[in-house]
């Protein structure tokens, strides 16, 4: 399953897509903690859309 959100950082809001265990999907408006696993990112421009290399 996909978490559609937006993460704080600092001052600002990013918009943030995180897949997650179909067995475990939280309840929509819920609040997540993410922490990311090391080489399990990926990162996309915000202008094009386009994977950004690793």
């Amino acid at each position: 399953a996909y978490v559609y959100g937006t993460a704080k950082v600092g001052e600002d809001s990013k918009d943030l897509v995180v897949r997650v265990s179909g067995r475990d999907v939280p309840e929509k408006g819920s609040t997540l903690h993410i922490v990311p696993r090391s080489g399990e990112t990926h990162e996309f421009s915000t202008s094009t859309g386009e994977r950004l290399s690793d």
